[in-house]
């Protein structure tokens, strides 16, 4: 520790100390210090070049829920120690309502080199993210009379710390900030969230296609062509997720769509189905037969997909009558409702059908 750092720390913790003495007039029983002794002891401590001291003053301190304790916490975050970082941001974690002032320091530590420090920061983006300004600045100003101004675009720090951390090698980090995500949404950068989708850990890439369903979409193509080598993803999760992202590329999504329609895994195979017949792809009629008629998929889920045919309007009123006579009873019971409803295309069966 410098002498101009060891400086700060020792004149910070004299003007806390004496705050906290004047608030704590109590006279100790003997052979026990008061909370005011205490902590002018650990702020002595966190004050000593000895990592030590410091590690075992910070402890001490994060029990403390006082404005010295706070402000002796803030400044540990930036320890050259990584205990001491560590338990100080724990402390902050720990405690019922994190200060929004600690916020810009807890977002630094996700670039700190101690990966605990990195998952710990990171999974209280949420909480950190809440009371912090994600706004970008305007970009012009217009004067009635006047020509427009436009702003030179400034970066967003937070948003910049945000997208770095996407690059980190730990997938805790990456799937925390993924998850933080929705406290600013569409902020992303669209480029960082892609290259997760090469990331070796499946959670993380089911969290990116998630994500860029919530991003703006651009460029149809050059998406659909990004995303279609997870077809041959060896998780279906991720492959079922991949069939409602794809769905974001309009046309361009399309032939991944058809593909992942013969996926060996019924839950995929029913994702693209559905998929497909919301963007009343001429492949549909026929996908959805294969899907409605196949015992592998979960009676339950071929039924809930019979109940969104009917909204969709496709000509499917002879399968829906083959299914209301055979099969599992949801099934039976779901096709009869759909044949039942006026919106459905074509002749409706007679009433001695029902």
């Amino acid at each position: 520790m410098t002498p101009r750092i060891l400086h700060c720390w020792l004149t910070v913790a004299a003007l806390l100390v004496a705050g906290v003495v004047a608030a704590q007039p109590a006279v100790p029983a003997e052979g026990h210090e008061t909370e005011a002794e205490t902590m002018a002891r650990c702020l002595a401590e966190l004050a000593s070049p000895d990592v030590q001291a410091r590690r075992r003053a910070i402890l001490v301190i994060g029990k403390y829920e006082n404005p010295a304790a706070e402000a002796a916490l803030l400044l540990s975050l930036r320890d050259e120690d990584a205990m001491v970082r560590r338990s100080a941001l724990v402390s902050f974690s720990e405690r019922r309502g994190m200060p929004q002032h600690a916020g810009p320091d807890i977002l630094a530590l996700l670039a700190d080199p101690d990966v605990h420090i990195r998952r710990i920061a990171s999974s209280m983006l949420p909480e950190v993210l809440l009371g912090t300004r994600l706004a970008r600045p305007p970009q012009g100003v217009v004067v009635a009379g006047r020509p427009p101004v436009v702003a030179v675009p400034q970066a967003n720090p937070v948003l910049e710390q945000l997208n770095r951390a996407l690059d980190d090698p730990d997938p805790i980090v990456v799937k925390n900030v993924l998850a933080a995500a929705a406290a600013a949404p569409g902020e992303l950068d669209p480029d960082k969230v892609r290259n997760c989708l090469a990331n070796p850990d499946r959670e993380v890439r089911v969290m990116a296609l998630q994500s860029i369903r919530e991003l703006p979409v651009r460029k149809e193509q050059e998406l659909a062509d990004r995303l279609a080598p997870l077809t041959g993803d060896r998780d279906d999760i991720v492959r079922r997720e991949l069939a409602a992202t794809l769905a974001r590329c309009g046309a361009a999504g399309l032939p991944g769509l058809r593909l992942l329609a013969e996926d060996p895994v019924p839950a995929v195979r029913l994702e693209a189905g559905r998929q497909l017949a919301l963007m009343q792809d001429e492949s549909a009629p026929t996908v959805l037969a294969r899907l409605l008629t196949d015992p592998a998929v979960d009676p339950d889920a071929r039924a809930q997909l019979v109940n969104q045919l009917v909204i969709l309007e496709l000509p499917l009123g002879d399968l829906l009558r083959q299914l209301a006579a055979e099969g599992p009873a949801v099934l039976r019971a779901a096709a009869v409702r759909a044949l039942g409803n006026p919106r459905l295309p074509g002749q409706p069966p007679p009433p001695a059908f029902f």
